[in-house]
């Protein structure tokens, strides 16, 4: 019996009752999905302030693929540019026909954050479990994992976990042409959501091998072309993506605990906790009805890297938190279907219901406290103001993280960020060897290395920084200020 088949008595009073409840059970869920869905047009419509981080970044990536596309020469980009072109050649092309970049990074990234819901509504009604599907959806809208997807700005982690879908979605179909068109894209979109589709499809294929005693050999070779010319277009981009791409790989099966800004393991245990206890229920219903396919491996190497914290990237969360999401909304369902008894299975539909509103509240609640950009309205101001108060060839220096991807977004002057700029002319130890000295030292270091570029530097700076000891030196001089940031001209 499908999990989509909820057991309903022959009693026709009952029975009516039961639909009846069932019936406005599916309009508040739909009621739920529909609601958070709102929450987030709305903060695109009145936030003052972008939440996200990562988009800054993604502004300067397009800019200058921009010039890529003019020169058909990817020798111009950046050294410190090492992300997939797939995006960003999109992007610019849209931009030839007068689709702006600014309007992807916000209201794009709104829009394409609801899409991986939706294909896990579809896939699973494919598969005739469209209740299941409905839950998944709306368990996916209000999954903390997923609102931090939206939170930092993740777009292609967001447009790739949705061709991951798809490219799942086919494979089960047996669309082979489609699934390695898609497996393609994905390489040249995000190598991180690429790498656990292959580990996803690889799994497929060993079941295939072990249940039918041969290889599915016309499969591999689809996926291998697939791959292969995916690989062949990175080598424009060889010295820049590829020791990346091998990182991403080493990552892939050895721990890195300290790799990004996302979540980690027990972060997302004590936020998921209800979602992965009903996911594990969910799991042993099917591995005791003997239905063993690929969602279930799927779901057991997911919780293997969960709760071993084996092979696993904060980043991986992402895609683990989508099979915990669809076995939990089985649970749901199989709890109900299980319940025999008029009385209990009145109680487990009440259950399913108000488990749905207890983690819409939850979500909510978190989304409340959660929802504060990295950067205040008048940093943000600021930030934007340097492009009319400073000079056309003028630099600016920055050295806190958080203000990174805006100088590089709003300034639109030359900037100096560690690690992301090819102006930056300091090695990690240099940058140290900078915070642990006063200003005097730090004016002399500037001085020997940028006073050769004969611009005019600057470095902006916010409170938390205001206790570098600068303002007794020569070299630092306030243009500006505000309660929260104070901009100085260095030479």
């Amino acid at each position: 019996m499908s999990t989509d088949q909820i057991f309903i008595p022959e009693f026709s009073i009952m029975k009516k009752i039961i639909q009846r409840i069932e019936k406005y059970g599916i309009w508040i869920l739909l009621f739920l999905w529909f609601l958070i869905s709102c929450f987030r047009v709305w903060y695109f419509v009145y936030a003052t302030v972008p939440l996200w981080y990562d988009p800054g970044m993604y502004k300067e990536i397009f800019t200058q693929y921009i010039q890529v596309l003019q020169h058909m020469n990817f020798d111009v980009l950046s050294g410190w540019i090492r992300h997939e072109p797939l995006l960003w050649i999109i992007a610019a092309l849209l931009h030839n026909i007068g689709i702006s970049f600014d309007w992807l990074i916000t209201w794009g990234i709104g829009i394409m954050n609801l899409v991986p819901g939706l294909l896990l509504f579809w896939f699973l009604k494919s598969r005739k479990q469209t209740r299941v599907g409905l839950l998944a959806a709306l368990l996916y809208r209000t999954s903390i994992v997923q609102y931090e997807v939206f939170w930092w700005g993740y777009f292609k982690q967001t447009i790739g976990v949705s061709l991951m879908i798809l490219i799942l979605l086919f494979r089960e179909q047996k669309k082979l042409f489609l699934q390695s068109i898609l497996f393609f894209l994905l390489i040249l979109l995000h190598r991180h959501t690429a790498v656990f589709t292959w580990i996803l499809l690889g799994i497929l294929v060993l079941h295939a091998w072990f249940q039918h005693k041969r290889f599915p050999w016309k499969t591999i070779m689809y996926l291998s072309i697939a791959g292969i010319c995916a690989l062949l277009l990175y080598i424009p981009l060889r010295s820049r993506v590829m020791p990346e791409a091998i990182k991403a790989v080493a990552t892939t099966f050895w721990w890195d605990s300290n790799w990004g800004d996302f979540m980690n393991i027990l972060i997302y245990l004590k936020l998921q906790w209800p979602i992965l206890l009903l996911s594990l229920f969910g799991a042993w219903t099917k591995i005791k009805e003997k239905k063993i396919d690929g969602w279930l491996l799927w779901y057991i190497v997911a919780e293997i890297r969960i709760l071993c914290s084996l092979v696993n990237f904060n980043r991986t969360i992402v895609f683990l938190d989508i099979f915990v999401i669809v076995f939990a909304a089985r649970a749901l369902i199989e709890i109900i279907r299980m319940s025999k008894k008029m009385w209990l299975l009145y109680v487990w539909m009440l259950f399913a219901c108000i488990f749905c509103i207890w983690n819409s509240i939850h979500y909510l609640w978190y989304v409340a406290d959660r929802n504060i950009p990295l950067i205040s309205e008048e940093e943000f101001t600021s930030i934007k103001s340097l492009n009319s108060i400073l000079e056309k060839d003028a630099i600016v220096m920055n050295t806190h993280r958080n203000y990174s991807p805006w100088i590089m977004w709003r300034s639109q002057r030359a900037y100096i960020n560690p690690g992301m700029s090819d102006m930056d002319m300091w090695t990690h130890a240099k940058w140290n060897q900078r915070r642990a000295n006063d200003g005097r030292i730090k004016c002399t270091m500037l001085k020997q290395t940028y006073a050769p570029l004969q611009r005019p530097l600057y470095i902006w700076m916010w409170e938390q920084q205001f206790t570098e000891n600068i303002l007794w030196w020569d070299c630092f001089s306030l243009v500006s200020d505000g309660t929260t940031w104070k901009l100085y001209r260095i030479f």
